[in-house]
């Protein structure tokens, strides 16, 4: 029986070109009326393993956004923003939605707020997308945070108390986030991925005693999922296994289910990790975790100093 999983990478607009840490924003937006000291944390919704909190617009209405650092802009509906307050600045040609060109409106928009952060005349994009993203996972969706916002933050996903939580550069916060005795901390590489049209960041794991680099995508609902050869990371070889259909940013093939026996994050072991296998035409070689597999920790993201600091739920 071919059961289809459709994955929602590549339906999000990807700015093309390579953003490098020097090119970072610490916060480009001269005119946030919150200080840089505050700290600020929202709620986190979860739908389906997607990640989504409420942002207030200029209007006063609430909207909901999905999260994810694989987009490079804050992206709002085109057809939610009254062009009296947009100022367009270019258009980007972008590649989305299995390699379909569409063009995104770069621009400024007047007000939006995240919890008590508010931020003034800040540059977004406008996509006519989100009514087809919101069809595909049946939930009204009318924006998305992206990279260019938590870069300027420590960001911290707190999947125990489900928050968000966007906190300043400071010698303090980083004395709180490492003092627990758990704390792992790991670099990051920051890479174009998919023929450079989605910028994330890739992690070392270990998997069954082979180190790999692993694309951490928080709009990747499921767990992990690999094309590498099975055998070269101590997996089981699909024949004769259950397939599913799998579609990622234009690429299309099965899936198969198999487990890992072990996976180190840093000094954590996880033991009998469920792992998906991808086999498609010529698909790029990666290995990608998402939000079924992050939600084992709760971490932090340090673009500045492209450091991922994670903290393992203990059982019990």
């Amino acid at each position: 029986m071919i059961i289809q999983m459709v994955l929602l990478i590549g339906l999000l607009p990807q700015a093309t070109g390579t953003y490098h840490a020097s090119s970072f924003p610490t916060n480009d937006n001269n005119n946030a009326s919150t200080s840089s000291s505050a700290v600020t944390t929202v709620p986190l919704i979860s739908f389906q393993n997607r990640l989504m909190t409420s942002v207030k617009l200029g209007d006063g209405s609430e909207r909901l956004f999905l999260v994810d650092n694989g987009v490079y802009y804050t992206i709002l509906d085109s057809e939610l923003v009254d062009k009296d307050n947009f100022e367009q600045i270019s258009e980007e040609y972008v590649n989305c939605a299995g390699k379909k060109v569409v063009p995104l409106q770069i621009g400024i928009v007047s007000s939006l707020q995240l919890g008590n952060l508010h931020l003034r005349n800040e540059k977004v994009a406008l996509s006519p997308l989100l009514k087809y993203i919101s069809r595909k996972i049946n939930r009204r969706i009318h924006g998305v945070i992206g990279m260019k916002l938590m870069c300027r933050h420590l960001t911290t996903f707190d999947f125990s108390e489900q928050i968000m939580i966007l906190k300043p550069y400071t010698s303090e916060m980083y004395m709180t986030l490492m003092s627990r005795p758990d704390t792992i901390v790991l670099p990051f590489r920051m890479d174009t991925w998919f023929k450079d049209n989605i910028h994330i960041f890739a992690i070392e794991i270990v998997i069954n005693g082979v180190a790999i680099d692993a694309v951490v995508d928080l709009g990747f609902q499921g767990g992990l999922l690999t094309t590498r050869d099975p055998r070269e990371i101590g997996l089981m070889p699909g024949y004769g296994r259950s397939r599913f259909f799998v579609s990622i940013s234009g690429f299309n093939g099965s899936g198969w289910k198999t487990e890992a026996r072990n996976i180190n994050v840093g000094s954590h072991a996880l033991e009998s990790v469920p792992v998906t296998m991808f086999e498609a035409n010529n698909p790029p070689e990666f290995t990608m975790i998402g939000i079924d597999f992050l939600k084992r920790f709760d971490f932090t993201i340090d673009y500045r100093n492209q450091l991922m600091i994670l903290h393992p739920h203990h059982p019990g």
